[in-house]
Formats: structure tokens, sequence, C-alpha cells
């Protein structure tokens, strides 16, 4: 019994331990879902994001996607950025609707007849969470820490925005839509990959046809659908190996170069994502990649063409052997010193010793150390040195005959001075010769003055570093448009490198081009600025003191940022503001500031004063506010800390209220400090609450000034149902109304203090239960929210009798 217990618990630790998401997009779900819909937008923001491709009357390809984990181990995002400038390649910032997206959440991609990519849509999705799981699994993800667990799934309905795509101007003709999950294949939050990608992806073809403004769509076997474009082959060649200058394997990394070929190729090249890195390259033109660490076995990637998203090739790199030698026929030899004293006097008596030890693995024969004397010393007479192995030519050629040193094998010699100089006494000496070659070291290639290898060394001072090894860590990348917002040709950008190792000397340098970058060890370093259109930056990092320590990196640009705004000259910083939400007492308002820098360069420490009515309303409880850069206070000063926005870019803070009085209540903001001059504005020199100068903003819950223009699909507030109320202990609500949508429902209390919130699809099941087991008597307010829809809120009392 006992060993089937062990039995047990070692098959369950062995599934733990390999335990992987699979992240799975539900076919079935894409073919029972889909219809035409007749859609008219007046939101230029669809535009930008890429999901229409126009304004006015379009034509749209509704359909619902289900993205299921059918694996063992949860596929976990976490909670979107809180800076906007925070680079993530997991998040998108969408500047138009000011909110996050999850760049890998889906990807929609239509082709004609012929295998041609058309232009489509493009999903993001801004809340990737549990809706539902399947027997024997928990929901654990919420919008807050996003993701989705083993055995659960998330549905975005056909009715949501951008659950589409854009078919207006479409001919007549055979399409494929091609719909993938995670499409590509990043790992989650912590790191963990999937277990396959062969099912990230579903289609549906279909044939449509044109009368008039009329169109017809009709579902199509996608074997009578062609894709031209094909992937033939992936040359993989130069395979190298880096031993990163240490004697041990498990650091050996290796890089290769990539050519890939085929026909029916796009001109625009092909891409792959290696361990969250994008890489791109030219059809038959080799790609250098690298570095990867051999430790970490066989490489696997998808090359995919640039235009042609399904016409994909797998990639499976072999690492070479380690390269670091540990076999027996490698010596390492390492001489240090010491001394009597680092600062003789003037006719007085000396000694200075050297230590040598071999650490490799085989005899070093014929070890040679070249001791010369320093300037201003002789040596003392008949007492010239001493040493536990071979012997020393004071007077010919300074030369210390070590012999034969076996592994592990040390030996010493002490040379003996008397100073007649004055002055900085400084003891150099080095290996000259050694078979067979040292492992990390080259004989007789000192300079004399300083110690670059371990088998130098100089008195006082000591050795130069022992094993040395050095990574590098790259962050922060920025793009920098240089005040030319509407020209991506100057775009720069710089990033941060910071550099750690051990063994290392006092610093590290790396020369990019003809500019040479020097930095200490664990401090960030700012590099650059270079060329977005330039490619990618190849650099070797080395360490001052040991020229062969070196680390090799590559730096991929990022997207251009200039914007089309010629903005200003200078520093110039406005402030606007808006409003969200229903007019009334007891609702939910939010005001949304967002300040800019219009001018051509960079402004730091900036700081936004919000003045909010003393009476009539409350900040959401738990929920104040939220802002994509910088911090806010909201009962202290209530003080917006921005910080840093570089020329163009901007940062929003949102503040949610919830109103006690169906009275105007202002909400005024200023721009209070800055480090610079604005061309037009003096911060902290308004008042409250009319706006004077472009750093200052108001808006009036409340009240239609500064409503925001989305116009809201109507649902009557009667159409809400909560019953039993007043409950004694549970209640349901009816959301019939909602059918097809997605609502978040939040229980506050009469202060609005958030206390509870979940989202919920509405399918066929539209009664739902509301858990107040925590809950005390009292009045409380139930909010219903969904996008296109007016918020809702009406009352709810707890009265137990209990």
């Amino acid at each position: 019994m006992q060993r089937l217990l062990l039995a047990l618990y070692l098959l369950s630790a062995s599934i733990a331990l390999f335990a992987q998401p699979d992240i799975r997009l539900n076919q079935n779900t894409l073919n029972s879902s889909w219809y035409v819909d007749y859609f008219t937008n007046n939101d230029p923001c669809y535009v930008n994001e890429g999901c229409l491709s126009g304004t006015g009357a379009r034509q749209l390809l509704r359909f619902t996607t289900r993205v299921e984990n059918i694996g063992t181990q949860d596929y976990h995002i976490g909670a979107p950025p809180s800076n906007i400038n925070q680079s993530n390649p997991l998040w998108t910032f969408d500047q138009c609707h000011q909110h996050w997206h999850y760049e890998n959440y889906a990807r929609y991609s239509l082709y004609d007849a012929n295998g041609n990519l058309l232009p489509a849509s493009f999903k993001n999705g801004f809340c990737l969470l549990d809706i539902g799981c399947n027997s024997g699994a928990t929901a654990k993800y919420t919008c807050s820490n996003q993701g989705i667990t083993a055995g659960c799934y998330d549905i975005y309905s056909a009715g949501l925005p951008c659950q589409w795509v854009d078919i207006t101007t479409l001919p007549s003709g055979n399409y494929r839509l091609l719909v993938e999950a995670n499409w590509g294949h990043s790992p989650d939050i912590d790191g963990r990959t999937e277990s396959s990608y062969a099912n990230n992806s579903a289609e549906f073809c279909f044939t449509l046809t044109r009368s008039g403004t009329q169109v017809d769509v009709a579902a199509l076997n996608c074997s009578n659908i062609g894709n031209a474009c094909n992937i033939s082959t992936t040359a993989v060649s130069n395979i190298a190996c880096n031993g990163n200058n240490t004697s041990v394997t498990t650091d050996d990394t290796y890089g290769f170069q990539l050519t890939v070929s085929g026909t029916g190729t796009s001109s625009s090249g092909w891409s792959t994502i290696i361990n969250g890195a994008t890489i791109t390259g030219s059809y038959g033109v080799p790609k250098t990649i690298g570095n990867f660490n051999i430790s970490a076995g066989t490489l696997n990637f998808t090359v995919r063409d640039n235009v042609n998203a399904n016409c994909t090739k797998t990639v499976t790199v072999t690492p070479p052997a380690p390269c670091s030698s540990t076999s027996t026929n490698t010596i390492d030899l390492e001489l240090s010193s010491t001394g009597s004293t680092s600062t003789p006097t003037q006719w007085a008596n000396h000694s200075v010793t050297f230590n040598i030890i071999n650490k490799g693995a085989a005899t070093a024969t014929g070890v040679k150390v070249k001791i010369p004397i320093p300037s201003g010393e002789v040596y003392q007479g008949g007492n010239e040195y001493t040493a536990t192995q071979g012997s020393f030519s004071p007077y010919y050629s300074q030369e210390w005959m070590v012999g034969n040193l076996a592994a592990n094998a040390t030996a010493s010699i002490t040379v003996r001075y008397f100073r007649t100089g004055t002055g900085t006494f400084s003891q150099y000496a080095q290996v000259i010769a050694a078979a067979p070659n040292d492992i990390d070291s080259q004989v007789n290639n000192g300079t004399g003055t300083s110690a670059n290898q371990d088998d130098e060394t100089i008195y006082p001072g000591g050795s130069a570093p022992t094993g040395c090894s050095i990574n590098g860590t790259i962050s922060a990348i920025q793009c920098n448009n240089n005040g030319t917002n509407t020209n991506p040709n100057d775009d720069t950008f710089t990033f941060n490198l910071t550099v750690s190792g051990a063994g290392t000397g006092d610093g590290w340098n790396t020369t990019i081009g003809t500019t040479t970058f020097t930095g200490t060890y664990g401090a960030a370093k700012i590099i650059g600025p270079f060329p977005v259109s330039g490619g990618n930056v190849n650099f070797v990092i080395k360490d001052n003191s040991t020229a062969t320590c070196t680390n090799n990196q590559m730096v991929i640009p990022p997207s251009t940022c200039s914007s089309g705004s010629t903005g200003s000259t200078g520093q110039d910083i406005q402030l606007t503001a808006t409003k969200t939400g229903t007019n009334g007492a007891y609702q939910l308002q939010s005001a949304i500031f967002t300040v800019k820098n219009t001018g051509t360069v960079t402004v730091n420490n900036i700081a936004v004063g919000i003045t909010i009515p003393a009476s009539g309303i409350t900040l959401q409880g738990g929920n104040e506010y939220t802002s994509t850069q910088g911090v806010f206070t909201p009962y202290g000063t209530k003080v917006w800390s921005v910080g840093t926005l570089g020329a163009g870019a901007q940062a929003t803070l949102t503040l949610n209220f919830f109103t006690l009085t169906t009275a105007a209540l202002p909400i005024y903001g200023q721009v209070t400090a800055h480090g610079g001059t604005d061309t037009d504005s003096q911060p902290n020199n308004g008042t409250c609450c009319t706006p004077n100068q472009d750093d200052e903003a108001v808006t009036t819950l409340n009240s239609t000034q500064n409503r925001s223009t989305q116009q809201f699909d109507e649902v009557d507030v009667a159409s809400l149902t909560i019953f039993p109320n007043p409950t004694d202990g549970y209640t349901y609500l009816d959301l019939s109304a909602w059918k097809g949508r997605t609502v978040t429902v939040s229980l506050l209390n009469q202060y609005g203090v958030m206390l509870t919130q979940m989202k919920l699809e509405i399918e066929d099941n539209s009664l739902k239960e509301l858990d107040l087991d925590n809950i005390e008597n009292g009045m409380y307010l139930i909010n219903i929210q969904s996008e296109n829809v007016r918020p809702i809120t009406k009352k709810l009392v707890v009265q137990r009798t209990y």
C-alpha cells in the first residue's frame, strides 16, 4: 500500500512538473455563429484600430470566438501595464479608446481564392478571463488578473465590437477566413509555453455574392479555396558556439544563419517570434539569429510570410556541442602577487611574492613567467629570490623557469629588492610560455602596465579577474520622432543596457558604429540613439579588464513613432477633460483628463492637480482611478504625478465617481508643475472652475457639457428586474434584455464603494444569482454596464430578519 501511495504521489508530481497550457480555438463555434450585419460607423477609432476600413455604411461578417484552455496548466496573462510608456510585448495601448489590448488574443486573416491576403480586422482582447469552465475546473481569472484556467474558456460574442471582418469592398467570389489565437506562440507571463500550437486556429470559407447594395454569404468547403504562398525551404547554416570565456558549458550559447525561400511569397519578407522576440528577414537572404542557450535543447519556431499569415514553415535547430572545454587536455594558469609593502621607502629592503596555480585538467609544461625589475630597484645581492619550484635569472632574462605544473598544483617565488629610487612602486609579471593552450588566456600578450588576463598580475593592484563572465539585459526600448511628427524616416530609438557578471573588472564597454559606450556593472545605461530604419543593432559587450570576456547582443528596433501631427515648437503641455456615465443621483460617472505634450521636446516632472466638489460626490471605493502613466493620490493632495512625456506623447487619468445628487458637479484640473517653460501657459496659476489656459480643463458631471459623443443602444431601465427586493439573503437578476452581450455587474454601497463585481456572458440563461452571503443589512446599488449600452443603476435593499 505504501508503494502504491508513493507511486501515485510521484505520478502526480510528474504531471505537475510537465503541465502546460494548450489554447484551442473552437471550430464549431466559428462555424455556427457567423452572420452578415449592416452597420453604420460614426466612430473613427474603429478605423484607427484596424477594425473597419472606413466610416459610414459598412457590411460586416460577424462571428463568435471561443478560446479554450484544454491543457493541464493555466495560461496566465496578468494585469495590463500601469504605465502607457511601459514596454510589454503582450500588451498594446489603444490611444483612441484609451485602454489596453492583449496583443496575441486573436488575429483575423482574410484570403481570396488565390491565397492573397486582404484587408480585414485584427482582434485584440481587452479582457481575457474565465467566462465558463468544464466540470472539475474552477474559474480564477478576471479583468484585473487575466488568463484562462486549465479546463476553462473565454468567449467573445459576435455582437461585440470588432468581432467581425469588414466585407464592404469585397467583390463577389470565394474567400477563406483564418482565425488564430495566440498566433505569436508567446509564452504566458510565467514563461509557460503551450503543449501544442496545432489547434490554435480555425477557418471559415464562404462564397460572397453581391446584388446592388445587398450582399449574400454562403458557407463553402475550404478545400475549394487555394493558397498560392508556399515556404518551401528554411536552410539553417553556420551554427556557431560561443563559450562566453568560461570553462563551464552551462552558459554556452549559439547562433546560426537562416535562409528562407519559397514560391508565391510576398515582397515584404518573412518573420518569426523566438522567445518573445520578433525577427524579420527577406526571402533568399541569409539572416543571422542568436544567441540561444545550448543547454535549452532543440529550438523550434515557425517562419511566417509577412502578408499571407497562413503561409508558414516550422524550423527545427539542433544546438551544437558545447565549446567551453572541459577535456583533460586543457590548462588554466592564474598568476597572483602580494608584497611586503605597497609603498616601499628609499634605501630599504622589501619583497614581492608571485603565486601561480594550474586550474586546468592537464599538466602545464614549459611554464615561464617574466618578472621584469621595476625602475628604482636593485636586487638584494646574494638573496635575490627563493622559489618553491624552478629557477630565476635575475641578471639576465628575468624569467622564472617554473617548468611543469600538474593539474591543481601551485608554485611560488619571492623576489627581493632594495629601493634606490622614489615615487610610485609598481611590479608587473606575466606567463610568457606554457603548453598546451590556456583555456582563457594567451601567453606573452600583456602590455606591461595592466593585468588584462588571469595569467598576468600587477602589484599593488592584484591580478586580473578570474573566470570572467558577463551578460547584458535590454529594456526600455524607446522611439523618438525628433520633433518631426509627420516624417518617420528620421525616427530614432534608444534602449537601456544593464550588464551583470562574475569575476569582472571595474566596468564594461562596447563600440557600436563609431561610438563607444562605457558603464558600470549593475547600473542601467542608456544606449543610442540609432535610426529605426537602420534595422537590428548588433554589438559586443567587453569587460574593461579582460578583453576576451564578452557578450553578444542584438536589439530589434521599435515601430516608428511619428504620429502625423506637426505639433508646436518647444514645450507645450495641454490638458483636456471629458466625462462618461449617466446623469443623476446614485450613478457611476467618470471624469477623464488627458495631458499631452504637443511640443517638440521631452518634458519632465509633470504634475496635474485635481479639484473635486466637497459634497454631493464621492470616489468609488477600491476603484478610485486608473491611469495610463503615473500615480494619483485620491484622498490626499489629489495630485496626479504624471512624470515624463516625450514629444507628442500623452497620458490619461480616469477618475471614477459615485454621484449623490442631481446637481452639477464640476471636476477641474490644471497642470501644477513641470520641468521647463511652456510656450503659452504658466503652471499652477488657475482657479476652479473656469479654464483660462490650455493647461487647464474642466468637465461637469450631471451636465451635458463635455458629454461623450458615443452613441448607445438603448436598454430600458425597467428591463432590469431584481427579485426578491427587499431580500433576506439572496436575489436574482433578470438580464434577458442583454442577451448576446457581455455585461459587468457591480454591487456598491450607498456611498459608491465597490463591494463586488463580475463579468457575465448573457446567452440562453439570462437569470443570474447575486451572492449576498457577506453583505450586511442596508441599502445598496446594482450597476449594469455593457459596451454601447447606457449604464443602468437600481437600488437593492438587504433586510434580514435574524
